[in-house]
This record gives structure tokens, sequence and C-alpha cells, in this order.
């Protein structure tokens, strides 16, 4: 295999998500409901956007296309380190004025502010941050994805062991 290449890392679909037709559209919109509700729960005090997501729950309500999934990391980690296949791009560099407006910019051209949309990073820090801008330029339905992409490190120092996209086994792509 070419090293250079895209290596796909997904679990296969299991038996219970074989079902069809209207049955499946109507089951997926009432997922999509539960699956906020419970974000919206997750909500802190002083958080300013809608709430958190699982990896699980955010891997759902992007499959059911309840929802636009959008990685802040760089785009080197997108490359080296992996990335969800199919979620969009808005690099977030901080919360200084001109960084944030270059995120906002980005954001827009993705996602209407009325979307569900889920924001994904390495480990939910830089995420949150996004989200609270999101969030304060109107984006009344934006969640952090918790754990981020890599998740929490260990006692080791390393990542992905502990929780995470990854770790949680959830489709991801890495060049």
């Amino acid at each position: 295999m070419n090293d250079l290449s895209p290596r796909a890392h997904v679990l296969p679909p299991s038996a219970t998500e074989a079902t069809s037709g209207v049955t499946a559209e109507a089951g997926a919109k009432a997922d999509a409901a539960a699956i906020v509700a419970r974000a919206r729960a997750r909500r802190l005090g002083d958080w300013t956007y809608a709430g958190a997501v699982t990896p699980p729950e955010a891997w759902q309500l992007f499959l059911d296309g309840a929802a636009k999934l959008v990685d802040v990391r760089t785009a080197a980690e997108l490359r080296y380190v992996g990335r969800v296949p199919g979620a969009a791009h808005a690099e977030w560099h901080g919360s200084e004025y001109a960084q944030a407006q270059r995120f906002v910019a980005t954001l827009q051209t993705l996602a209407a502010p009325e979307d569900i949309v889920l924001l994904l990073c390495r480990s939910a820090v830089r995420s949150h941050h996004a989200a609270a801008v999101a969030a304060a330029v109107g984006y009344t339905r934006v969640f952090n994805i918790l754990e981020g992409f890599e998740g929490q490190r260990n006692h080791e120092q390393q990542r992905g062991l502990i929780d995470g996209w990854r770790h949680h086994r959830l489709p991801w792509l890495q060049e």
C-alpha cells in the first residue's frame, strides 16, 4: 500500500442499522431529536452555545444528515493525525478578533445559523471556544463534540487511549 494514500478506518455497519424507507427516516428524526435533547441537557452554566454531543452521537447526527460536522483543527492535523470523512473544515486560530472573524467567515460559507453544527477539535478545547464565538454571531444550534478527535492524555501523556473520536472506533481517514 502506498504510504501517501488515505487509509480508511471504519467499523462495519451493524445489523440493527438495516432499516429502509419512511420508517428509517422517521426513526432518524426521532433519534436526532433525542440526541439534541441530551446534548442540550449537558450544557453547563457558563456555556453560551447550545450544548455538547459525544463522538458517537455526533457521528449519528452527521450520518443521518441532521447536522453539519465542522473540524476546527489545523490543515496539518487533518492531514497527519486524521480526519472525519465528509466533515467540513473551518480552522480555529484563537479568540483574537481577526482570528475569530476568519473562522466566522469560513463557517458562514459552510452552514446557516439555523443549522445544527457540530464542532470538532483535538480534545474539545478549541471547539468549545469556536462554539462560543459561533453562538455569539447567531448560530443557535451549535454543539461542541466532547472528547475531541484524539481525546485526553493518559498517564503516559498519550492521546486516543482513554476517549475521543478514534477511541470510539468511528470512521476516520489518514493520509
